[in-house]
């Protein structure tokens, strides 16, 4: 057999009794979507712009151990004004009304109910306690927040 080649005004093309085998023909025809998934791998791969601490500075934030532990803080300072608030004069209300209604002769006798009842109470109850005692439990939920940051900051360095 012999092998020829034209040369045409588009380029080279190969005489019509060269024969491809069917294994080079199903390469030819890959040739194009191998080299799509290539590259579109390098352009990934040559995408990365961020670095690690980029990345580290990202799970700090967004951990959820972390903002548990700021969320335990911040509960631990609410607990402190609770006890501030509870050492502070507590004032309470109530009060009970009835109304006794007599429409055109129909109802309650009015010299039997007055027409009504109020009442009325009104009370304030104050707490006594040593500085000793409030500044023991202060110190409590200090040393509660001191024990949640320093959880956080081990956390962090993990």
């Amino acid at each position: 057999m012999e092998l020829g080649c034209r040369l045409s005004a588009v380029g080279y093309e190969p005489e019509d009794n060269i024969l491809l085998s069917n294994r080079h023909r199903t390469i030819i025809k890959k040739i194009p979507v191998i080299s799509f998934f290539l590259l579109g791998f390098v352009l990934a791969a040559s995408s990365q712009s961020r670095n690690l601490q980029y990345y580290i500075e990202r799970a700090q934030v967004n951990s959820p151990l972390i903002k548990d532990y700021s969320n335990q803080v911040a509960a631990a300072q609410i607990d402190s004004l609770l006890i501030r608030a509870n050492y502070k004069p507590q004032i309470a209300a109530s009060s009970g009304n009835t109304y006794a209604p007599m429409i055109r002769g129909f109802g309650y006798e009015q010299a039997i109910t007055n027409g009504g009842g109020l009442n009325a109470v009104v009370s304030i109850n104050q707490a006594f306690a040593s500085k000793r005692n409030l500044d023991a439990q202060f110190r409590s939920v200090r040393l509660q927040q001191e024990g949640f940051q320093n959880m956080s900051a081990v956390s962090q360095q993990d």
